[in-house]
């Protein structure tokens, strides 16, 4: 029986570390993806799961892979997607998409460049656009793919190492709380025991007096 419970609990991890890598692949996927990714919130689920590698509960490392893979791919569909309906959303609007995002989205690419595409990636509501744009604009498809991937490496390992960080932070913090509860402890029975003694001894003196 009790092998049973160990073996039913090791299996219960390993398959808790698959499932959170696979989170990690469709969060960072679906985030990019065209719409999907202005109502999903994606960074906040890889912070999340940052947090819980600090904890031991997955590997830092291949939510990293995951997560980048799937951010890659998002912007790709959303390249490909502007690459065949771009001009066509442009003229005639798209739903939720409407043309002040396409400006807005527009205006940062022709600033930045080819960099847009790595940029756009750390600015919310525009990352879900500019490789849409590159698309319908015709980007070099290297081009863009190069700082495509490099701005998915930056986003998985700005968010991914600050929950992270922010999950060592907390473990940190209940670690001093839990030392400064036992000093405090320690001081308050100090006291308690100083203020006892010395009741005694002021009763012992004024029955000498």
């Amino acid at each position: 029986m009790t092998d049973f419970v160990n073996n039913l609990i090791i299996f219960s991890a390993n398959d808790f570390h698959m499932l959170s890598y696979w989170v990690a692949f469709f969060a960072a996927l679906l985030e990019t993806v065209f719409i999907v990714g202005l109502f999903l919130p994606g960074s906040t689920a890889i912070l999340i799961l940052g947090a819980l590698a600090s904890r031991g509960y997955a590997h830092i490392e291949f939510l990293f892979l995951f997560a980048t893979v799937g951010a890659i791919l998002g912007d790709n569909v959303n390249y490909y997607l502007g690459k065949k309906y771009g001009m066509q959303w442009l003229q005639n609007g798209f739903w939720i998409l409407s043309n002040k995002r396409f400006e807005k989205a527009q205006i940062f690419f022709n600033k930045h460049g080819a960099k847009s595409v790595f940029l756009g990636r750390f600015i919310p509501s525009v990352k879900e656009i500019v490789p849409l744009i590159a698309g319908t604009l015709e980007m070099n498809k290297r081009k863009f793919f190069l700082w495509n991937s490099l701005g998915a490496v930056g986003w998985g390992l700005e968010w991914l190492l600050a929950g992270y960080i922010f999950g060592q932070s907390m473990d940190l913090a209940k670690d001093w709380i839990w030392k400064m509860g036992l000093v405090a402890t320690f001081l308050l029975v100090i006291f308690i025991s100083g203020s006892g003694l010395l009741r005694i001894l002021n009763r012992q003196i004024s029955k000498k007096i």
